[in-house]
């Protein structure tokens, strides 16, 4: 072979090697893709669970929601409410002739009662007090 040839096998050989070292890094690379495709494969498995436990959780407030009171009917129990608290406070007479107030029954009388009890000792103040 003539010298010329020989240079451009030598070439050759040179870019195959570096080809050969490039492979071995892109099969490193993809071993380490599939281990991180296979991490984000089991992560994505356990968000599908979650996520299937949030849209229950979600439909269950849903549901709650729809048996809450609504804000016209609370209004409503509320002026009903006042309504009859201002009927009663108008007819009070009215109401008190119907169920008249019953005294305490006492069926022995209290000592306490009986006896009336010393008033409380006047306040005496000095005049000299009061000047201050």
């Amino acid at each position: 072979m003539d010298s010329g040839t020989d240079a451009r096998v030598a070439r050759l050989e040179t870019s195959v090697d570096q080809i050969k070292g490039d492979l071995a890094e892109i099969k490193t690379d993809i071993r380490e893709m599939r281990g991180d495709i296979s991490t984000l494969t089991e992560q994505g498995n356990a968000m599908r669970g979650d996520i299937g436990t949030l849209r229950t959780d979600v439909t269950t407030l849903k549901e709650r929601v729809n048996h809450l009171p609504t804000k016209k009917y609370i209004n409503t129990a509320v002026a009903a409410a006042i309504a009859i608290i201002a009927a009663m406070l108008l007819l009070q007479s009215t109401i008190q002739t119907f169920f008249p107030p019953k005294a305490p029954a006492f069926t022995q009388a209290s000592p306490a009662i009986t006896k009336a009890s010393p008033a409380p000792p006047a306040l005496k103040i000095d005049e000299k007090e009061k000047s201050k």
